[in-house]
């Protein structure tokens, strides 16, 4: 009998489990990270944004021991994102992650912007 409560306590703590993805931790270098809606998909700068955002340019500006990154993404308009990083070297690679389960099929045009302790105040070859 003792047995069977055990089996059953266990298949239940088991089955109450929720599947839960493992959440990547967020690289210690990494001071900040926000994205800011610019333009709906309906608007006029919404063209021009677009055309930024193909041409994949990556404006950083170094300020002391911080590092400043932004550049313009096109993103599906109901999401929500997060950001990390990578670094190897002297190369950081800029990650930008879809958190949310809710989509929709229209877009928008964004502002990503990453800010990024750079203790050695090296410049760095940034890409995403």
């Amino acid at each position: 009998m003792k047995h069977i409560i055990l089996l059953s306590f266990v298949i239940f703590c088991v089955l109450s489990c929720k599947d839960e993805q493992a959440k990547v931790p967020f690289h210690k270098d990494l001071i900040g990270f926000k994205t800011t809606t610019l333009a709906e998909s309906d608007e006029e700068l919404f063209d021009e944004l677009e055309q930024k955002a193909d041409e994949g340019k990556i404006r950083t500006t170094y300020i002391n021991d911080i590092i400043y990154v932004t550049y313009y993404e096109i993103l599906n308009a109901c999401g929500n994102y997060e950001g990390n990083i990578e670094k190897n070297d002297n190369r950081i690679t800029l990650k930008l992650h879809l958190i949310s389960e809710e989509v929709c099929t229209s877009v928008n045009a964004r502002r990503v912007t990453f800010i990024i302790d750079n203790p050695d105040m090296e410049n760095k070859i940034i890409t995403k």
